[in-house]
Parts: C-alpha cells; sequence; structure tokens
C-alpha cells in the first residue's frame, strides 16, 4: 500500500480548507440578509400598523402593514433577475458583495425614518421604498449564496452546503426576533418611540462582519470553469426560459407550497397569536424558541438529504404538512403557553426542515452552470412572492372572513393545499428526473452533481 504524497495530502487540506470558508461566508451571508428581511416581517406584525398605519382599526391595519411586507417580496424576482444575470455573467462573488450592501443600506435607513406622527403619508410610502430595496438585495442573495456554497461542495455534500444558506436564514430569524424581544421589554413608550429601531440600526455592524468574511472567499470553481471555457452566456435568462422552461416551472410550484407555509408560520402566527390574546413579549420569545431549534433540524436535515435523497425527505415533509394544520391550530386555539409552544416548535423545528433544508441543493442540480444563477434565483424567489409574499395577506384575509379570533379553519385549509402543491411538484420533478436519467437525457453541465441514490 503506498503512503498518500505530502504533496496530495496539501492539497487536500487546502480543498477543506476552502470549502470550510464558503461553508462559513454562506452562513453568515445568509444569516445578516435574512436578520434584516425577516426583521422587517416582526416589526410588521408587532409594530408598523401604529406607527405606520394609525388612522385604520387593528386588523385592517396589520393586513395593511403585511402589504407593505409583501412589496418586498415582489421586487425579489427582480433582483433574481438582475443579479442572477450577472452572476451567471462576472462572476457569483461580486453580486454577494453587492446584496449585502444593498440590504444593510435598506435596513438602516428603515431604522431612521420618521413615522406617519412626524410626515404623514409620506412615512408609509418610504418604508415600501425601503421594503423593495431589502426585496431586490435578497432577491439577488439566496442563489448566489447557495450557489458559492454548492460549487465548492463535495459531489456528495451538496445538500449539507445548500444547507449552510438555509441555516443562516433559520439563524438571522433568530437573531432579529431575539434582538426585537429584548427590545420589548422597554416600558411601551420608550419601545414604540426608539427601541424598535435599534435592531434596524444594528445591521450595520452585521454588514461589515458579512463583507469582511466575504472578501476572503473564493470565486465559484465551476464558474471558473465556464468561464475558461468561454462559454459564459450572453443572456442566462434566455437559456432557462428556452431550455428549461419546464424545470424552472416545477421548481416554482415546489417552492411554492413550503415557503407559503413558512411565511405563515414565522410571520402571520405573531399577530395571529396576539390578536386571540397572547403577550408580545410571549409571542417573541416563543418564535425565539421555534427558530432556534430549527437551527439544529435543517442543519440535520441538510445533512440526512445527502443519505437518502432529496426528494424522498423533502416529499414526507410536504406530506405531513398536508395533515398537520388542523391539529395544529385546535393547541394554538387552546389558549395554553405551552400548547402553543409545543405547536410552533413541532411545525417551525421538525416538519419544515424536511422540505426547507433540502431545497437550496434541489434547486442547484435542476440548472446548468451557465445559467444557473439566473435559474435557481427566478424559480426561488417567483415561489417567494407567490407563497410567501402572499400568505400573511391571505392568511389576515381568511382569517377576517372565517369571524375573527380563533377561527382558523380556512387558514387551515390554505395550508394544506400549498402543502399538497408543493408534494404533487416534488413527485412530478422526482418521476421527470428518473426517466432523464434512465434515458440519458439532461445530464449535461453538471446538472445532477451531487445526486444521490434516492434521489435517483
Amino acid at each position: 500500500m503506498t503512503n498518500p504524497s505530502p504533496t496530495r495530502d496539501a492539497t487536500a487540506r487546502a480543498a477543506s480548507a476552502r470549502r470550510r470558508r464558503v461553508a462559513l461566508a454562506s452562513f453568515i451571508g445568509s444569516t445578516v440578509e435574512y436578520y434584516d428581511f425577516i426583521l422587517y416581517s416582526v416589526a410588521a406584525a408587532l409594530v408598523f400598523p401604529q406607527l405606520f398605519f394609525p388612522n385604520l382599526s387593528p386588523l385592517v391595519g396589520t393586513v395593511a402593514s403585511f402589504g407593505t411586507l409583501a412589496a418586498g417580496y415582489f421586487a425579489r424576482p427582480v433582483g433574481a433577475i438582475v443579479c442572477g444575470h450577472f452572476g451567471d455573467r462576472i462572476g457569483r462573488k461580486s453580486m454577494l458583495m453587492m446584496t449585502m450592501i444593498t440590504m444593510g443600506v435598506g435596513s438602516v435607513l428603515i431604522g431612521l425614518l420618521p413615522t406617519y406622527a412626524t410626515i404623514g403619508v409620506a412615512a408609509p410610502l418610504l418604508l415600501v421604498m425601503l421594503r423593495i430595496l431589502q426585496g431586490f438585495a435578497v432577491g439577488g442573495e439566496w442563489g448566489g449564496s447557495v450557489l458559492i456554497a454548492v460549487e465548492h461542495a463535495a459531489p456528495k455534500r451538496v445538500g449539507l452546503f445548500g444547507g449552510f444558506t438555509q441555516v443562516g436564514v433559520a439563524v438571522g430569524g433568530l437573531l432579529s426576533t431575539g434582538v426585537m424581544s429584548m427590545m420589548s421589554l422597554l416600558p411601551d413608550q420608550q419601545f414604540m418611540t426608539w427601541g424598535w429601531r435599534v435592531p434596524f440600526l444594528l445591521s450595520a455592524v452585521l454588514v461589515v462582519i458579512g463583507i469582511f468574511i466575504r472578501v476572503r472567499v473564493e470565486e465559484s470553481p465551476e464558474f471558473e470553469a465556464v468561464k475558461k471555457s468561454e462559454t459564459i452566456a450572453a443572456s442566462p435568462l434566455r437559456i432557462v426560459m428556452t431550455t428549461r422552461l419546464g424545470t424552472l416551472v416545477n421548481a416554482i410550484f415546489i417552492g411554492f407550497g413550503i415557503l407559503a407555509v413558512h411565511s405563515v408560520l414565522s410571520t402571520y402566527m405573531l399577530s395571529y397569536a396576539k390578536q386571540i390574546g397572547f403577550e408580545t413579549t410571549t409571542v417573541l420569545n416563543l418564535k425565539v424558541l421555534m427558530t432556534g431549534t430549527s437551527i439544529v433540524g435543517v442543519l440535520f436535515c441538510a445533512w440526512l438529504s445527502d443519505v437518502v435523497g432529496k426528494h424522498r425527505l423533502m416529499l414526507v415533509g410536504a406530506l405531513l404538512f398536508v395533515v398537520l394544520p388542523f391539529p395544529f391550530f385546535k393547541m394554538v386555539n387552546s389558549g395554553s403557553v405551552v400548547l402553543l409552544a409545543v405547536a410552533l416548535v413541532v411545525m417551525f423545528a421538525l416538519v419544515l426542515p424536511l422540505v426547507f433544508a433540502p431545497l437550496a441543493g434541489l434547486f442547484t442540480e435542476m440548472f446548468p452552470v451557465r445559467a444557473r444563477y439566473t435559474g435557481v434565483a427566478v424559480s426561488y424567489q417567483t415561489a417567494s412572492v407567490l407563497g410567501g409574499g402572499l400568505a400573511p395577506i391571505i392568511a389576515s384575509t381568511l382569517v377576517a372572513a372565517a369571524g375573527g379570533g380563533t377561527n382558523s379553519q380556512y387558514l387551515a385549509l390554505f395550508m394544506m393545499g400549498t402543502a399538497l402543491v408543493t408534494a404533487v411538484a416534488i413527485v412530478h420533478h422526482w418521476r421527470s428526473r428518473t426517466s432523464d436519467t434512465r434515458s440519458g437525457e439532461g445530464l449535461s453541465n453538471s446538472q445532477f452533481t451531487g445526486a444521490t441514490a434516492g434521489d435517483r
């Protein structure tokens, strides 16, 4: 038996160190971006109705506040198209630096924004504009963060490395909710006057940290290979629309249901729990609990997806969301803090990661390298608009239509229906990909890099 050469050992160690740096950069960058983006959703549920829509009833004010939240979601596909185009043409890294700076500027300006009482109708208008800026930034961030990690990953670690971006989403949510929860301990007048602004202003510190880490990351080796081969796409979007349109539509449907459920659980449930009598501090603390425990679930499921197959794991999670909404709301509506906590942790930390964690790795494998940033970003962000952006508005409208209070039956049916859409789309892609694999079609451009036997 020959011993490995020192040169080979050194090369392997260098590659491993590079992958660790990339995973850390993907995680930190995603954390910073989603700290800012999710922080807005927390504020939209708890303080924006009173500060920016004071002349509306509490229920209508909540709907209006979630409308500004949706504005950010509608900007995400624009960010995906623009950043995807340049990310596929000049590189992933440069776009990730731009998106982080843009998000940080938007968040700091929200923290400095005068309220309706000071500048009148200009306040909600400026709020919408800044939310659109945030949406543009996060629209380009997710796809690039996923690709910079996955395209550095070993073939059998695609799901795990894609999961670091998803873990960053969870940690960003944890930090934003935790900081807002701490500030909510202030007397109400101080919290509503200046306390809510502090978490937005802290974004500047996180952005500086994120930029420092991302500067040290190397460009994706798969993109560099495309660049060296001089096969850079003149129009990545055209490639996606003409050669991968069916894949794009399928990816949108896969993301639609799970992102709608994610949005209901992470955003609307804050408002719903307050409306049925739970204290603001209690609700925020419970969100910290469910988000914190979900970090372990996301990382574990990302690893597990490389073992058992992404499609299989995601299908199990989607089907659980089809059957669990009515028991979930029965526990939430009980009025018990303990049952509310159990319900949120089970749904958000145990079931959601089954679908959410493998999503990044799955989307990456669906598109060719030279148009991958565009394909991944556009599919995910379009699903975010249709699912995540509209879900809080639909949820609050359905509860209002049912009579308010604990009348959540329409909302439960909505969650079941969206989860079913995701389940059907997963099965469709799984079957079509198995057919392509057997026929030898669709395997170019590293489309199925890192696929497990369970996926095939």
